[in-house]
């Protein structure tokens, strides 16, 4: 794991690196839903394209694979705007 994390050192620091300021943005738009609501989905949609890139880069992007990634960021965005509405 740990030679997996550091040959794509910099892929998942650019993922974590949007993904964080993502949060931080829907933290400091609170008190505007529709902007909240925009990022979130900006957010999920970022977490399938980079990981769907990501695999095809590495020739591991599947079906399986696109379909898996579409299904946790549709789920983690309804779940997000759930708990913050």
């Amino acid at each position: 794991m740990k030679e997996k994390i550091t040959k794509h050192f910099w892929h998942y620091l650019t993922f974590l690196s949007v993904e964080l300021s993502g949060v931080f943005a829907v933290y400091y738009f609170a008190y505007d839903t529709f902007i909240r609501m925009v990022l979130i989905i900006l957010m999920g949609l970022f977490y399938v394209v980079w990981s769907s890139l990501h695999h095809h880069m590495h020739h591991t992007l599947t079906r399986k694979i696109m379909v898996e990634y579409l299904l946790i960021g549709v789920f983690g965005v309804v779940v997000v705007l759930f708990f913050l509405q």
